[in-house]
């Protein structure tokens, strides 16, 4: 599965996505080749909906304010790559729309 931490390792194909070299359907094809057979994150409602032989899963959280609680904890991580030096580095360039 290609989680948070696995997004580092696949930033030639979030880029690519971005630049219009490539575009979903061969982003997880590409995915798939290298072995994740499931993403977090990186398709669309839209994307899903116009593959009805893929799965999608929806969670939701018990309370609004456990999602809050967690996104309070994630918040400073993305404020502190919004800053030098980690900006400047290409990896962080390429993920931040993401985050």
């Amino acid at each position: 599965m290609v989680h948070d931490d696995e997004q580092t390792e696949t930033t030639d194909l979030y880029d690519a996505v971005e630049e219009d070299v490539i575009d979903m359907n061969e982003m997880n094809e590409i995915l798939g080749k290298r072995g994740y057979n499931a993403t977090f994150k990186t398709a669309s409602y839209d994307w899903v909906a116009r593959h009805p032989e893929i799965k999608a899963i929806l969670t939701v959280r018990d309370k609004p304010e456990d999602y809050v609680e967690s996104w309070l904890v994630a918040a400073p991580f993305v404020k502190l790559l919004e800053r030098a030096p980690y900006r400047w580095m290409k990896t962080i360039q390429v993920l931040m729309p993401d985050f």
